[in-house]
């Protein structure tokens, strides 16, 4: 929800909008693909395994932490 609400606040003229406060529910990003898509079950499996070994909690931490 975050990135939306970045989002909404950065366009111009909008000017009513502001995020306030820490995040206080955190959520995993994913990658939407086509229905039948051949990609579909690399990516949930590689995406699972990520959160399994912690290494999408690095990577996250990495590249989206505060003052990053």
């Amino acid at each position: 929800m975050e990135p939306t609400l970045q989002y909404c606040t950065a366009r111009p003229g909008t000017g009513e909008l502001a995020v306030v406060g820490p995040i206080f529910r955190p959520e995993r990003i994913g990658i939407a693909v086509a229905n039948g898509s051949p990609l579909r079950k690399t990516i949930n499996e590689t995406l699972l395994a990520m959160y399994e070994d912690g290494t999408y909690e690095r990577t996250y931490g990495k590249w989206f932490s505060p003052g990053k």
